[in-house]
């Protein structure tokens, strides 16, 4: 397979990217401080507006856990894996650093990103910090292997952040978690429980499940539980203008890692034709279900990769 472009595609994308980047978070700044109703399906639509101008077709399998608050475990092969993975009713764990990048820092905190520092003195703080939010019935999504791969692997995942779905521990206030120094954003930044845009609220078509959806068996604790629903997610760019990708070097026009440098990683899809992206949702499971947090993060690996294999197999 070779790669295929259309420059003037490109050139025409390029500049719909960029009108869509600067306009879409002001439109949002601007209706959330007249509180227009529904303001915040703004942050959905704009994910999959970013997919359809980049010519990213979505195509998902399995059930997306409706239940409140679910933790979401993705692989990450690219920056793109925000604007597939952005139709999930939940809110980005990202590391602290990516606050100061050009552009998609400001994206990130216009999409309710909560930013974690790698330090260890301060992971349990941090913890509780996430902790906070699914007490709040609010869901995270983040990428446990801690890196982005070339797409055709997958990391062992790092267990730290699965104990934040464990809420046994002793709930604390919201107020004394959210103020350890440098951990979140400006305090009033992220809105209340309830807040994030409702389930099918103008993703990519067909990537969410129908309004009134029925969650998968099994999928919501029994009334009363504490427990956090735990569910992998595995992303994979299987297609390139509509065949099989089938070589690394058409991969990773879509794969960004190691030390790829990102400006011309981006414009370089400007010109690309579609591209398929799959999303699988797998099964639901809780911490109780191991005896230790390690055991859930390699079962949940173990089932990504697995899928991401068969997915991407020629």
């Amino acid at each position: 397979m070779t790669i295929k472009k259309n420059y003037l595609l490109g050139g025409i994308r390029l500049v719909a990217i960029a009108l869509w980047i600067i306009v879409m978070p002001l439109f949002y700044l601007v209706v959330q401080l007249v509180r227009v109703p529904g303001y915040k399906r703004l942050v959905p639509f704009f994910h999959a507006g970013t997919c359809r101008i980049l010519g990213i077709h979505i195509e998902v399998s399995g059930e997306m856990s409706l239940a409140k608050p679910t933790l979401y475990a993705s692989n990450h092969i690219s920056y793109i894996d925000i604007f597939i993975l952005g139709q999930i009713p939940a809110y980005f764990v990202a590391k602290s650093e990516v606050a100061g990048w050009p552009v998609f820092g400001t994206l990130a905190g216009f999409q309710n990103t909560l930013f974690i520092e790698r330090n260890p003195r301060k992971a349990k703080s941090q913890l509780e910090i996430l902790k906070t939010h699914l007490r709040q019935g609010n869901s995270l999504t983040f990428f446990p292997e801690g890196t982005s791969t070339d797409g055709v692997h997958v990391e062992p995942f790092k267990s730290t952040l699965f104990e934040s779905a464990n809420l046994d521990d002793g709930a604390q206030s919201a107020e004394g978690s959210l103020s350890a120094e440098g951990s979140l954003s400006a305090e009033g930044s992220l809105p209340a429980e309830g807040s994030l845009p409702a389930e099918g609220s103008l993703p990519a078509e067909g990537s969410l499940p129908a309004e009134g959806s029925l969650p998968a068996e099994g999928s919501l604790p029994a009334e009363g539980s504490r427990s956090v629903a735990i569910q992998p997610i595995t992303v994979a760019y299987t297609h390139h203008d509509g065949k099989k990708i089938d070589n690394q070097g058409v991969r990773d026009h879509y794969a960004w890692y190691a030390k790829m440098p990102f400006l011309s990683h981006f414009l370089g899809l400007m010109p690309l034709k579609k591209v398929r992206a799959s999303i699988h949702y797998h099964p639901i499971c809780y911490l109780d279900d191991f005896d230790t947090r390690k055991e859930c993060a390699d079962h949940c690996q173990r089932l990504v990769a697995d899928k991401l294999h068969e997915l991407v197999a020629v």
